[in-house]
C-alpha cells in the first residue's frame, strides 16, 4: 500500500508546519460497493496542515473535511450517505482526519 501524502511531498520540502488553501484541496476516496465494484468520491477540505520533519518527509497530517459536500457522482447515493443511517451530516457536518508518522 502506498502513502499518497508521503509521495506528494517533495523530498526537499522545508521542515515545518504547512497549511493548505482549502479552495485548492479535496480528499479523494475509493470504497467497494457491497464488496464488488469500486466507488470513488471526494469530500471538500476545510482545514489542512502538514508537518514536514527534518528529513523533508511528512511527519503529521491534520485535515478537517466538510462531509456535507460529499460527491460520488450519484446524487441519490450522496443523499443516502448524508442521512442519519450513514454519515448523519445534519448532526455531524464535519470529519477530522489525523495521521502521524
Amino acid at each position: 500500500m502506498t502513502n499518497p501524502v508521503a509521495t506528494a511531498v517533495s523530498p526537499s520540502a522545508q521542515p515545518g508546519c504547512w497549511a493548505a488553501r482549502p479552495a485548492d484541496c479535496i480528499a479523494a476516496f475509493t470504497v467497494r460497493n457491497l464488496g464488488l465494484r469500486p466507488v470513488t468520491g471526494t469530500i471538500p477540505v476545510t482545514v489542512a496542515e502538514l508537518t514536514v520533519g527534518s528529513g523533508g518527509h511528512p511527519a503529521r497530517l491534520h485535515a478537517e473535511l466538510d462531509v456535507r459536500g460529499l460527491d460520488t457522482g450519484s446524487r441519490r447515493r450522496d443523499r443516502d450517505l448524508r442521512r442519519p443511517r450513514f454519515l448523519g451530516t445534519g448532526q455531524w457536518p464535519g470529519m477530522t482526519f489525523t495521521a502521524d508518522d
